[in-house]
Parts: structure tokens; C-alpha cells; sequence
């Protein structure tokens, strides 16, 4: 026997989701890494999850949330993708929620680094002269990094063939970092250095490298190897004698640049 208004209808909503089965990664939720006015990203997975709305919301250093630009993009296979571009420094606050509830390890803390600005970096030292540096001399330079933001710093050296040269480095420490290489040959050397993938001031170096020297005496003396006046100018001499004396090479190091000015005055 039928009721009276059978059959029914029965509207049924698929599962609710489980956020539970959400996760996210990706370089844009790593606790460092990452700095200010470089774009970076993480990806959500939702695959056996259910049925659920992706939500995120990103805080600022100041307590602000809708002020950074971003963007979340369904990639298909129940992952989407979120980019975002931070643009201060300081600790950035990641909420990501399926069905409104937060996923697991939300909200996500990341600390944006400075801004990478490779023009404040510098580099010094006998190995980036243009000239005066000799096979099996050991060509050395510092270069400074203070002030110059996050960034990875790169040293590639290559010779007159084009291969790559070894380099030894050296973390001193306050963004001071030491290199060295040793020319097998004479010629032409490139020196390249990069600060956050981008060359800094100067950057590629050439290096003319002269043959190997022959016996020598090389000697230098006066008050400019002892001391000196800002904005004076501190002279000294150096006196070499040999068959085979060759190019000298200067390079001055100290907390700021100093210009170089050479004379000849002659030969014994």
C-alpha cells in the first residue's frame, strides 16, 4: 500500500569534508627563506579529503590580514597552488582552512627576510686587480655583504679555456666572506659574483694573469704602510729588483674603498 504523497523526494549532499586530510607545503611556508618583494608559493593537497572550500589568509608583520597581494589557483587533482608576495620584513601569519575549519599545522609562521639589494655589496683584494697576479700565485678578495639583505652569495671563476677554476671560501663572519683561487696559466680569468642570482658592482671581473715569475726581491717601506689621516694621502715605496720583476699589484682593504694612485719611478 502506498502513503499519500509517495514517493518522496530526498535531496543528499555529498560528505562533508575533513580538513583533518589537508595538507600544504611549498618554499612560501618554510619558516625562513623566503624575503620581502620576491614572490614565493606553497601548494594545498585535499585528494580523500571530501567536499570543502580552500580558504587563505595571510597576516602581515603589522597585525593586518587582506593587505598582502596573493592569489589561489586550482591546479587540478585536488591540489591548488597560493602565491603570494610579501613586501615587509618580519614574521608573516599563514591561515589556510577546507570547509572553514583550519588544516592541520595552520596557522603557518614565516619570517620574511630583508629585501636583497646586491649594489650595496663590495669586493676587494689582490685576485680582482686587473693585472699584477702571477701562475701559482695565490689570487685572494674579500667581499662584503652587510646591510646588502638576504641573498646567496655565488663565486664562479673560469680561465683562458672557459672551464671552471676551484675556489676556496671562507665565512669570516659580520658579511665578510674570503675567497682565493690559484692560475695554472697565463691569461684572461673571469671572476663573477653574485649576490641573490644578481651580479654586485663591478661584477664579472677580468684578471689578466702573467706568466710564472722568475728570482726576485721585492721590498716596500714608508709612513703609509704605518699609518694614516682621512682625506690625506698616505705614500710609501716599493722597490722590486729581479731578471724577471714583471707587473705589482696594489689593493688597499679597509671599511671603506680607497682610490689607488701609482707612479713608476723607475728602474735601478
Amino acid at each position: 500500500t502506498l502513503f499519500r504523497s509517495s514517493p518522496f523526494e530526498v535531496n543528499v549532499d555529498k560528505s562533508h569534508g575533513d580538513a583533518s586530510k589537508v595538507t600544504a607545503q611549498g618554499p612560501g611556508l618554510e619558516p625562513s627563506g623566503n624575503i620581502a618583494n620576491k614572490p614565493t608559493y606553497f601548494e594545498i593537497y585535499t585528494a580523500g579529503a571530501g567536499v570543502g572550500e580552500v580558504e587563505v589568509v595571510i597576516q602581515d608583520p603589522t597585525g593586518k590580514k587582506g593587505t598582502v597581494e596573493m592569489s589561489l589557483e586550482d591546479k587540478g587533482s585536488s591540489t591548488y597552488r597560493c602565491t603570494y608576495k610579501p613586501t615587509l620584513e618580519g614574521v608573516y601569519t599563514i591561515y589556510i582552512t577546507f570547509g572553514s575549519i583550519q588544516i592541520p599545522k595552520s596557522p603557518f609562521t614565516v619570517n620574511i627576510g630583508q629585501a636583497c639589494n646586491p649594489m650595496v655589496c663590495r669586493a676587494v683584494g689582490r685576485g680582482l686587480q686587473p693585472k699584477g697576479v702571477r701562475v701559482k700565485e695565490a689570487a685572494d678578495f674579500k667581499v662584503y655583504t652587510k646591510g646588502a639583505g638576504s641573498g646567496e652569495l655565488k663565486v664562479v671563476v673560469k680561465g683562458p679555456k672557459g672551464t671552471e677554476e676551484r675556489v676556496k671560501q671562507k665565512d669570516l663572519g659580520d658579511g665578510v666572506y674570503w675567497f682565493e683561487y690559484s692560475p695554472t696559466a697565463p691569461g684572461t680569468y673571469t671572476v663573477t659574483i653574485t649576490w641573490g642570482g644578481q651580479n654586485i658592482p663591478k661584477s664579472p671581473f677580468e684578471v689578466k694573469i702573467g706568466p710564472e715569475c722568475g728570482e726576485q726581491k721585492v721590498r716596500a717601506w714608508g709612513p703609509g704602510l704605518e699609518g694614516g689621516v682621512v682625506g690625506k694621502s698616505a705614500d710609501f715605496v716599493v722597490e722590486a729588483i729581479g731578471d724577471d720583476v714583471g707587473t705589482l699589484g696594489f689593493s688597499v682593504e679597509g671599511p671603506s674603498q680607497a682610490k689607488i694612485e701609482c707612479d713608476e719611478i723607475g728602474r735601478a
